[in-house]
């Protein structure tokens, strides 16, 4: 095998390394059941106490799916002390599920 088709392959290879690991150290997302602790309509942000005890305070941007008792909301519609699991990637959350009072359709 040529040297210079030796080096592309060398080359080539490493590249896929990388890639690889660029992939593999992607952050995972977090989903967890907690309470909302406090809202913030200006900065677009909640705070969420774990079942730990724990909080985070994750962005809720455009596009994150809110459900309260399975209808379609919004950041605006939430209040604090619901009861809810979310999922959370990169300090943002992509989902938010909320049931209150066990009654579907209650707000």
């Amino acid at each position: 095998m040529p040297a210079s088709r030796q080096v592309f392959l060398l080359i080539l290879l490493a590249c896929i390394a990388l890639l690889g690991q660029s992939w593999a150290a992607e952050p995972k997302a977090k989903s967890a059941a907690g309470e909302i602790t406090a809202i913030d309509t200006a900065k677009l942000t909640i705070t969420i106490k774990d079942a730990k005890g724990g909080e985070v305070t994750a962005k809720v941007p455009a596009g994150t799916f809110i459900s309260i008792d399975k209808q379609p909301s919004s950041l605006s519609d939430l209040k604090v002390g619901d009861k809810l699991t979310y999922t959370v990637k990169d300090g943002d959350t992509s989902s938010l599920v909320i049931r209150r009072n066990g009654k579907p359709g209650k707000k």
